[in-house]
């Protein structure tokens, strides 16, 4: 592992990974380790701090300087564990560290646009919380310009006998192209199968269930998921995928398909239609709800 200090951004094309002491932090560097070993990128550990306020110390005679040393120190120390831990993970990753007193939701944005992606823990439970807490994962998710992972906790580990792979939720449109080329490419890089999933949300009556593909509506629906997806497979030769249509609502849908998958990916757009898998209502609920890694896609 190499190790250097990064001033302003990381380098372009880097895993950013959110760090705070909590063990969903932790959660979050163990997948970022993964994903930068798999795509050989570096890993750029960040952590942030709310900047004391000097006024209110001031007016009470405590000098705010010290505090914010000592916060910097712990901010700093933190980091330089993760780096540690970096370490006995890979020898073969790159690490880039970011230590700041600001808005962590701020500074996550700013680096998004240059970062091949942001890991995040779901929430905070660290001294230094800021950073991983639920509204910084839903800001990241409605606003980034890169793919946000969230770690989710599981209630049980993966079974290695169950529906493992990666799935995604498209809404058989070009504005689930970016989350379906992202899926492909994931999949093809952990070497597990893929489902493509599209929810039909008119037959509510049949939550999650495959629907007939001999009805007329069906089949040009899936027609239209397919063409969605078009070159991606031939792109990714490698890649076992399948295409799965279900009846029901689509933040339900999705849930239910992604119960023990490696990895959840879907879209973002914060305009379009009310029933697409790609709204951020839907990705909300899933990143809400879902177990393990759920990866956010802006289209």
């Amino acid at each position: 592992m190499t190790t250097s200090n990064v001033t302003q951004s990381p380098a372009a094309g880097a895993i950013v990974v959110g760090v705070d002491g909590s063990t969903a932090a932790s959660d979050a560097l163990t997948w970022a380790v993964g994903q930068a070993t798999l795509t050989r990128r570096p890993l750029c550990l960040v952590s942030a701090w709310k900047p004391v306020s000097s006024v209110w110390l001031a007016q009470a005679g405590i000098d705010p300087a010290p505090i914010e040393a000592d916060v910097r120190a712990a901010t700093e120390g933190l980091v330089a564990d993760a780096a540690a831990t970096v370490a006995e993970l890979s020898s073969e990753v790159e690490v880039r560290t970011i230590v700041r007193g600001e808005d962590a939701r701020s500074l996550m944005l700013d680096l998004s646009h240059e970062a091949a992606m942001i890991v995040l823990g779901s929430r905070g439970l660290g001294p230094v919380r800021s950073l991983v807490l639920g509204s910084v994962s839903a800001t990241l998710a409605r606003h980034s310009s890169c793919p946000v992972v969230v770690l989710r906790p599981r209630s049980t580990p993966l079974d290695a006998n169950g529906a493992r792979g990666v799935l995604v939720a498209v809404d058989g449109t070009e504005r689930s192209r970016p989350a379906a080329e992202v899926a492909f490419e994931q999949a093809a890089a952990r070497g597990l199968p893929l489902t493509v999933l599209h929810c039909l949300p008119w037959d509510r009556g049949a939550a999650g269930q495959p629907m007939d593909p001999h009805d007329p509506h069906v089949a040009d629906v899936a027609a239209a998921v397919s063409g969605s997806v078009a070159g991606l497979a031939e792109k990714h030769p490698d890649v076992a995928v399948g295409t799965v249509l279900v009846g029901g609502l689509p933040d339900e849908a999705v849930l239910k398909a992604a119960r023990g998958r490696d990895l959840v990916v879907v879209g973002h757009r914060r305009a379009g239609l009310v029933d697409s898998v790609v709204l951020g209502s839907v990705s909300l609920a899933v990143l809400e709800h879902a177990e393990g890694a759920v990866m956010v896609v802006p289209g």
